[in-house]
């Protein structure tokens, strides 16, 4: 945000963040955004809440929060339907089939997925795996939702050894004159590349601009396994270079 100010004389200097948390708390009583740091989510109808600055911030825009289920906010259940819903016997019925016990982690446990600013997302995704007792991922997928990150990102994920890599992007904007150009673009990174060096500075000369880029990962052999320091290293390898809100999913190894 400062630095579209920057670029725009007619526009004051930004020297604190005042002018960016009003914009926020506008953006949330006219039902445009929700803002969400850990468990506060601050919505359309809420009273008042604290608007910070930081890592474990994050502003969604209303479609994308409606789309995700975010906002608004699942309908807690009674606690007389929590216990209608209880065997009467008091005993949970076994229903699965002999021949699942042994295949490892059930579907629902072996798709994963975390929001928020990037480390904190892979954070939150590498917990998930290790409490649901996954061994190894096999696919890592990041959205990214700012253009520098996803850029940024693409130079050095070809650097992430023993992974294949794919990449989505769909994105358009519109050139001071009044031009206009849609992308999509779905593919291998090194087919990326050539895609990334033409739209980085258009979308930078562009008007205005919309990006929304996915990068895929899957993982060779044994996958990412879960047991050491690989998944740590990982993310610090990826947020050395990315620190905006992602979307990150990945599925365990069969």
């Amino acid at each position: 945000m400062r630095d579209e100010f920057r670029r725009d004389p007619a526009l004051p200097m930004l020297i604190g963040d005042d002018t960016f948390i009003r914009g926020i708390r506008v953006g949330v009583d006219r039902g445009d955004y929700v803002y969400q740091r850990g468990d506060l989510l601050f919505g359309p109808g809420d009273p008042p809440a604290s608007v910070l600055i930081d890592e474990q911030a994050v502003v969604l825009i209303m479609t994308y929060a409606r789309n995700k289920g975010v906002w608004p906010r699942p309908a807690a259940k009674p606690a007389e339907e929590e216990q209608d819903e209880r065997p009467k016997s008091g005993i949970e019925p076994d229903i699965r089939d002999k021949d699942d016990e042994h295949t490892g982690p059930d579907a629902e446990a072996a798709e994963l997925s975390a929001e928020g600013p990037l480390r904190e997302a892979l954070v939150r995704l590498w917990e998930q795996a290790r409490d649901k007792n996954i061994d190894s991922i096999g696919d890592l997928t990041l959205r990214l939702f700012d253009a520098g990150d996803a850029f940024r990102l693409l130079g050095i994920a070809g650097r992430i050894p023993d992974a294949d890599k794919t990449v989505g992007l769909d994105g358009s904007y519109e050139t001071p004159d009044g031009g206009g150009c849609e992308l999509h673009f779905a593919g291998p990174l090194p087919d990326a590349q050539p895609v990334r060096e033409f739209l980085e500075p258009q979308l930078r000369a562009a008007n205005t601009t919309r990006l929304e880029a996915s990068i895929g990962f899957a993982f060779h052999d044994d996958g990412l396994s879960m047991r050491g320091e690989a998944p740590e290293q990982l993310a610090e390898q990826l947020c050395r270079y990315a620190s905006g809100a992602a979307y990150v999913s990945a599925k365990a190894k069969a």
